[in-house]
């Protein structure tokens, strides 16, 4: 149980009724987990973070994306998009071409498809063998859980004032 406190300066402050992890932060410390270790392969890479994600989000929908469509859904900040293109297009990874919605859309020129190819491929490949691991039950449940977890949370976020 959790009782939650401001302090002098405003903040909020979770204090513990007992020495046990509550499901949220349990969940939490996971997530922090999984974002660090996706942190760490971007490194070991050769990527930003945002780098990385742009190019998987590019290979995982395979097709030219704008960069308003990145952000919105990724979370990433606009600035932060922005500058990851640019690097990314005098790399000679990406290039813009043609417009949908008035927006450009960008997409892997043969140099970025053979960085991916190179660097992204392979660990998409190990994450791919994860599942591939798992029954297609625990599969599906992730999925389902998933599923729920973001419809909720949207649902909440939606409505905050």
């Amino acid at each position: 149980m959790h009782l939650l406190s401001s302090t002098k300066n405003g903040e909020i402050r979770r204090e513990m009724k007992s020495d046990t992890l509550t499901t949220l932060q349990k969940f939490n410390r996971l997530w922090d987990n999984v974002n660090a270790a996706y942190h760490k392969a971007s490194g070991r890479m050769g990527f930003s973070d945002s780098e990385r994600t742009i190019l998987y989000m590019l290979c995982d929908y395979q097709r030219p994306m704008s960069q308003n469509e990145i952000i919105r859904l990724t979370g990433l900040s606009k600035q932060t998009v922005n500058s990851s293109v640019s690097r990314m297009k005098k790399a000679g990874w990406l290039a813009m071409g043609e417009r949908s919605n008035r927006q450009m859309l960008m997409s892997l020129t043969d140099q970025g498809r053979e960085v991916v190819q190179e660097k992204l491929v392979p660990f998409m490949a190990d994450e791919t063998q994860i599942f591939e691991h798992w029954t297609a039950e625990d599969q599906n449940t992730l999925i389902e859980l998933m599923e729920r977890y973001e419809k909720s949370l949207a649902e909440i976020v939606d409505n905050m004032d």
